[in-house]
């Protein structure tokens, strides 16, 4: 029989093998660097996962030549250790010329996994003629080297970068997937952070940023954060800003919050404030401060212990913009769960509510053209071109009503209405009237008409002509002129 030995001891057992490059025993060598790109547009190839593996084979002492079946596997230590992945990668017909070959490994594309995560790596391999007989297995395994650059990404290490960017990562990836300049990924029993960004400025006035993100991307994000199982995507805490986000393009968002989930109670951005007065859940400014949109739930939602839930403040411009296709414009409720609605308002811009409706004025008025110089309290007549001005004469029969002065609710006066030249004059309610006692003194309870002063009411004498009564006194008048309240009650 010929038996064959892989060695390079002279005098050791049978079929022991070793593989030697340049002296040294298992050398590692990755491939080559790729070509250095710049620009957010520059084309770049996808770089696959496998690195380079060079060795020496002798085969009873001397080099070896042929074809040889390789199988490689990789264990946490260099006897014994923990095997990594559970399956080996085969390399067979690898040729040997002179003792040298080289393969490429690859075993995260064999497991689906990253297993080169820092930990310490081992090669275990075997090595047989292509083809034919069992494998032999070599001892001890081969211990997989670090090149020196490589060093600094080590878990642990400390980066040292340049005096605006301590370290900067491009992805110029391919379409398709989701690609990531930097992704933090953390599994851990006890607390724990994906990307923990911290920085310390050289004074209070100086700006900085602990983790910073671009996207040039329509629908990308600059930095993004998915929390699962209650947890939290992104979180700050600060001082002054805990998540700061600014958008400087139409259609962008500074912070963007989506929620897919079907759960009763989820949120795409959710902002609490739990502390004494004067705490704001989500802070916001510019054109939109805060913008939420949700297909099926609340696209903005702010809770709050003892303060405000959603405060919005306006310098100039608006603090609360609500805009809706179809369904209601507003819509709330009482209690904790979304059961008692108490007050909406429909597309359509109709208002409904369960309650009282309490304005700050004590009349209802309509806006309505009138002449120059009227004031508040002013007792109106209708002119013939349909402007309002001050009555002149007793009983005059073209008597409309008083100018209002606090309206609580103003008939005419839409968003959209043109207001010049036009007041306010009051149809119902109660409302300050000048008043004169040239018809005798004015007691609570009597009828009011026009009087010769301009612009003022007297008390009426009996049985008034039908048109020419414009309320009931509320207050007294002893003498001269004077202002009361007077009941509208136009006949």
């Amino acid at each position: 029989m010929n038996r064959r030995m892989f060695s390079i001891v002279v005098g050791v057992c049978a079929l022991l093998a070793t593989l030697l490059l340049g002296g040294s025993v298992a050398i590692a060598q990755g491939p080559t660097p790729p070509e250095k790109i710049s620009g957010p547009n520059s084309p770049a190839a996808s770089v696959n996962s496998y690195f380079t593996y060079q060795g020496s084979l002798k085969e009873n002492g001397a080099p070896a030549n042929g074809s040889y079946d390789f199988r490689f596997d990789l264990y946490s230590g260099p006897t014994g250790g923990t095997l990594l992945g559970a399956l080996y990668l085969d390399k067979p017909g690898v040729s040997v010329v002179n003792g040298l070959f080289t393969v490429q490994l690859d075993f995260n594309s064999l497991v689906g996994a990253n297993l080169f995560n820092g930990g310490a790596r081992y090669l275990h391999i075997l090595v047989r003629h292509a083809g034919s007989g069992s494998y032999t297995s070599l001892a001890p395994n081969q211990e997989l080297t670090a090149a020196p650059y490589a060093l600094s990404l080590m878990p642990g290490a400390v980066i040292s970068g340049t005096a605006y960017q301590e370290l900067k990562v491009e992805n110029y990836a391919p379409t398709g997937g989701i690609p990531a300049g930097i992704s933090g990924e953390i599994y851990a029993a006890t607390d724990g952070v994906g990307v923990h960004g911290i920085n310390y400025t050289s004074s209070a006035g100086a700006y900085g940023t602990g983790v910073w993100g671009r996207t040039y991307s329509p629908k990308g994000q600059g930095v993004l954060g998915n929390g699962y199982n209650g947890a939290i995507g992104v979180f700050g805490t600060a001082a002054y800003t805990g998540v700061q986000g600014v958008a400087s393009s139409v259609g962008g968002s500074g912070v963007y919050g989506e929620n897919n989930s079907a759960a009763s109670y989820a949120w795409g951005v959710l902002g609490k404030a739990d502390n004494a007065a004067c705490s704001y859940g989500i802070f916001g400014g510019g054109c939109f401060g805060v913008s939420g949109y949700s297909g099926k739930g609340g696209g903005v939602l702010g809770q709050t212990n003892s303060g405000v839930g959603v405060y919005a403040l306006s310098g100039s411009g608006v603090g609360l913009r609500v805009e809706g296709q179809s369904g209601n414009l507003i819509e709330a409720y009482s209690g904790p769960v979304l059961e008692n609605r108490r007050f909406y308002v429909s597309n359509a811009g109709n208002v409904y509510a369960d309650g009282t409706f309490n304005p700050g004025g004590a009349d209802m008025a309509e806006m309505l053209p009138a002449v120059d110089k009227l004031e508040p309290g002013d007792v109106l007549v209708v002119r013939s071109d349909g402007q309002l001005t001050r009555s002149t004469q007793p009983y005059q029969a073209s008597v409309v009503g008083v100018y209002s002065t606090q309206p609580g609710f103003v008939g005419g006066a839409g968003g959209d209405a043109n207001l010049t030249g036009k007041i306010p004059l009051a149809v119902v309610g109660v409302v300050p009237v000048k008043v004169t006692a040239e018809n005798g003194l004015i007691h609570p309870g009597d009828l009011l008409v026009a009087s010769s002063t301009p612009g003022c009411a007297m008390r009426a004498s009996a049985n008034p002509a039908p048109g020419t009564v414009i309320g009931k006194a509320l207050d007294s008048l002893d003498s001269g002129t004077g202002i009361i309240k007077m009941l509208v009650m136009l006949r």
